[in-house]
């Protein structure tokens, strides 16, 4: 092989990857900036799908844990933060 097939080559190479390079951050920009909405939307989906299959007695111990996590926290206070 002569000497500019080599270049030639080693060119259409660094391009390849900078293309790719480049697609792949654009591509993990735009994941971000998505998957932020969609998780929230996903997760209060979720939340609604569990609230609807439950039944009274579930609500209810649910009501009375929540409260009774309340009340702990209240009683002892997480520390505040560091910083």
């Amino acid at each position: 092989m002569s000497n500019w097939w080599i270049v030639v080559v080693v060119i259409v190479v660094i391009a390849a990857v900078a293309l790719f390079y480049a697609r792949s951050r654009r591509d993990r920009r735009e994941d971000v900036v998505v998957g932020a909405a969609s998780t929230r939307d996903y997760a209060q989906d979720r939340e609604d799908s569990r609230a609807s299959r439950m039944s009274d007695e579930d609500r209810a111990w649910q009501a009375a844990s929540l409260q009774k996590n309340r009340e702990a926290q209240e009683k002892n206070p997480p520390p505040p933060p560091a910083g």
